[in-house]
């Protein structure tokens, strides 16, 4: 079975009940579809593809807004058996143009202002508007790669924070594993709300947050933006079941609650993308009386891990999902979860069915991340005795003392517990002795003393840490630096020490 017809069959099973809410930027209401409504403008985007003679082995960017058009427009072109790239509206025309080139779109699907812009898509692009259907040059069929040939469901590219983005090939059978696996276990079905309040062209927003409730028959309500306020309101008054989000989000909504604030409503609160502070989980916990249940995954290989709904286990992203291997490599080879390798801080290495077909257009990079039969994350981590995952940071971000790795996830949950201490990352600093030593950038709680806190990570990690790994310095911001997808971007810390 193909995606677009596991959704299909979500929204055909679905009927006449809504499955996707219109939120306006007060988090009100403005407007249902039903599951036959939703199925029927897919539908009529798909027809348009195909009278367009647009076909497997087309690529189209899609850059719809958050409306109704965003799950129609994606389900049509998967339907019609195209290749879907979700473009980020907010690259700059250099970097649209960079996309559209490693691409090579046959259409570009975009809002209005887009299409007037034309931001670095450049005038061998055809280009369709969202609101009005087909206008000006019509595509070329087939000029990204020969019709009748299957291509990937998906090219999502990465961010690119090294080097160029890569696209990201996921097949049908890559995406439908994973999200039958997630769904199945986090118990997503009909009688689920889920507030969908991320980007729409990463992993997370698109394919979990869009296609898995749409698969799985559960109300989608969709905010057209981000904002604390105004998501704290739409869970409470919409009695949303299941939100999806990063640890920043997750932390702004805990800043802004007041006492009015009721989440009782919540199963399910799923958190990803960026490693999730233990104090914010707690806090998130005891606040709102839902668990912050963490997960794992790349997007060359999906989602990987999970903690299971009750009871997740604080600082783990879980075990592996059944079907994926995961395995963590020292330079004597790979080991599994129980063996006693496998408890020591390696690289985590992935097989399975949702392993990407491989970059596009990069066979050298692929082969270079997909060999002895894993993909190779480029992430630390290791597993306890009972075969939870803990991730310890990235390989690349190792920080070597006198000839000694540090790891800094390691360093970071030792002292990240010390009372005052919001957030608190760790980079390293050149040193000519050493080669590096170990600073450590911190966010203090509000009212909290800077002194006070100096003193108490010093006396911790003298507690907890062997010397090499201690913090040689200790520097405050008000806020660590992040992504769009909020995670910390330590090369940006890095340069500021």
């Amino acid at each position: 079975m193909s995606l677009a017809r596991a959704i299909t069959a979500g929204l055909a099973a679905a009927g006449d009940r809504p499955v996707l809410g219109l939120l306006d930027e007060r988090g009100q209401l403005t407007a249902e579809l039903s599951g036959r409504q939703l199925a029927g403008s897919a539908d009529a985007w798909a027809a348009r593809f195909t009278a367009a003679t647009l076909g497997p082995g087309d690529r189209v960017l899609l850059s719809p807004a958050r409306d109704a058009e965003l799950p129609a427009l994606h389900l049509g072109a998967l339907a019609a058996g195209l290749t879907v790239v979700p473009l980020n509206p907010a690259l700059s025309d250099t970097e649209t143009g960079r996309l559209a080139a490693a691409c090579r779109p046959a259409l570009a699907v975009v809002t209005m202002a887009a299409a007037a812009a034309r931001p670095g898509l450049g005038a061998d692009v055809p280009c369709w508007t969202i609101a009005d259907g087909p206008t000006g040059a019509q595509p070329r069929p087939g000029q990204s790669g020969g019709k009748d040939e299957p291509g990937p469901a998906l090219i999502i590219f990465t961010s690119g924070t090294t080097g160029q983005p890569k696209g990201v090939r996921l097949t049908d059978a890559n995406l439908l594993y994973d999200l039958e696996s997630l769904m199945r276990l986090w118990a997503v079905g009909p009688p689920d709300r889920i507030l969908h309040m991320l980007p729409a062209h990463h992993f997370h927003g698109l394919v979990l947050a869009l296609y898995g409730p749409l698969m799985s028959g559960a109300q989608l309500l969709v905010l057209p933006r981000f904002d604390a306020r105004t998501a704290l309101d739409a869970a409470r008054d919409h009695r949303a079941t299941v939100i999806m989000g990063v640890p920043t989000m997750y932390r702004r909504m805990l800043e802004e609650a007041g006492r009015g604030d009721d989440l009782s409503g919540l199963r399910l609160a799923l958190c990803g993308s960026a490693p999730l502070p233990p104090s914010l989980g707690q806090a998130f916990h005891e606040r709102f009386g839902v668990a912050l249940v963490e997960r794992y995954g790349l997007t060359e290989c999906g989602i990987v891990t999970s903690n299971a709904v009750k009871d997740p286990v604080a600082g783990s992203v879980g075990r592996a999902l059944e079907g994926t291997t995961i395995t963590i490599r020292h330079h004597d080879g790979y080991h599994r979860a129980g063996s006693p390798a496998a408890t020591r801080s390696g690289e985590i290495c992935v097989a399975g069915p949702s392993v990407m077909a491989g970059y596009l257009d990069d066979a050298a990079a692929t082969a270079s991340l997909i060999h002895d039969g894993y993909l190779h994350s480029g992430d630390l981590g290791r597993f306890d005795a009972d075969g939870n995952l803990f991730i310890d940071g990235r390989l690349k971000d190792l920080i070597i003392v006198g000839g000694t790795n540090v790891v800094p996830g390691e360093v970071e949950a030792a002292l990240a517990v010390v009372e005052g201490v919001t957030e608190l990352a760790v980079v390293g600093r050149p040193d000519e002795d050493l080669g590096e030593t170990v600073v450590a950038w911190v966010v203090a709680g509000p009212g909290a003393d800077p002194a006070v806190i100096v003193e108490e990570l010093g006396r911790h990690a003298a507690g907890e840490l062997a010397a090499y790994k201690r913090p040689r310095d200790y520097l405050f911001c008000e806020e660590l630096p992040r992504n769009a997808m909020g995670k910390l971007d330590r090369a940006r810390l890095a340069d500021r020490t």
